[in-house]
């Protein structure tokens, strides 16, 4: 294992990416933040991300093969087998935690979950003794980012309050980090 830069670690031929990722809701769907931790590995000379797994508040998901536009993942046989998405949901009642759910993932079913995303040739090579040395400082970074990165407003009672009956207004005024 060795560290190459904070929040990558490489396992053999593959790379672990974690970092944190702020969702702004006028550009994705919803607003959102979490742990973001990507499986890479050089593809035809570009590294290229294989699966990502998104460990949000609110977005727990994992994509196969998100930068391969070849791949296309049979649906469920009631659909027909046509094919839906390459994005699946994380349940989190039956999951718990996503960052925990993910490295116990990664360390059973990885190479398989590789094949699936469209790289059978880099699943059969992953060097899982690797892997598993590996992605106890995986989740260490993940849980880490979690906590220092979350971004959270802490409000004051402003410069000047406004009475509407029972209920009070505070006029706060900020300074954003753009000016």
């Amino acid at each position: 294992m060795e560290e190459t830069k904070k929040g990558r670690f490489s396992a053999g031929p593959l790379t672990f990416a974690v970092r944190h990722e702020l969702w702004d809701g006028n550009i994705q769907d919803h607003p959102d933040q979490g742990v973001v931790i990507l499986v890479k590995a050089d593809v035809a000379g570009k590294e290229t991300t294989l699966l990502r797994f998104n460990c949000f508040d609110f977005e727990r998901s994992y994509i196969y093969g998100p930068e391969n536009p070849d791949l296309r993942v049979d649906g469920p046989a009631m659909l027909g087998g046509v094919a839906t998405t390459n994005l699946y949901r994380m349940d989190s009642t039956v999951d718990g935690n996503p960052i925990g759910w993910t490295i116990r993932t990664l360390d059973t079913k990885l190479p398989k979950m590789l094949g699936r995303a469209g790289y059978p040739q880099i699943g059969e090579i992953v060097d899982m003794a690797a892997v598993t040395n590996v992605l106890p400082d995986v989740e260490a970074c993940a849980r880490e980012l979690r906590a220092t990165k979350r971004n959270t407003v802490k409000h004051n009672r402003g410069t000047h309050i406004f009475e509407a009956g029972n209920i009070r207004f505070g006029l706060e005024m900020r300074r954003l980090p753009m000016g």
